[in-house]
């Protein structure tokens, strides 16, 4: 006895897997094409959103740290103004007879370092800020 074939079959051979799927799957193949459409359309979006949100977060980041540094930058810029200041204020006070021009500059000078202390502060108010924020992860 020996093993029918395609043609002895009518060309009906129900024995292979490949020929019995594929032709119940071109029946499909509208079906197919169309949620294969949508489903590469669904991770398109998916990928592109999520790119985004990650974007946005490292800009977050980006800001976090450029208003640190900067905050840092004059609170360094202040420390130093204000020292100057202080140290040429000291010593005009320390001349017993000064002359009115002298008397003017201390004016100015206690006037500028006041100045200076309140900006002085708002840099480490923003300092502290970011790093607080940058501590806590707010852009997350």
């Amino acid at each position: 006895m020996s093993p029918a074939t395609n043609e002895e079959n009518g060309g009906d051979d129900t024995s292979s897997s490949t020929t019995g799927l594929l032709p119940h799957l071109r029946e499909y193949k509208e079906f197919i094409a169309i949620l294969v459409f949508f489903l590469g359309g669904f991770f398109w979006i998916y990928g592109v959103f999520e790119t985004k949100e990650q974007v946005r977060i490292l800009q977050c980041l980006t800001n976090q740290n450029i208003g640190m540094i900067q905050a840092r930058m004059q609170r360094g810029f202040f420390l130093n103004d204000l020292t100057k200041k202080a140290i040429e204020y000291d010593g005009l006070s320390r001349t017993e007879d000064r002359s009115a021009e002298e008397n003017q500059r201390m004016i100015r000078l206690k006037t500028e370092i006041e100045t200076i202390k309140t900006d002085l502060k708002m840099a480490q108010q923003r300092y502290d800020q970011s790093f607080h924020d940058l501590s806590h992860r707010t852009c997350e």
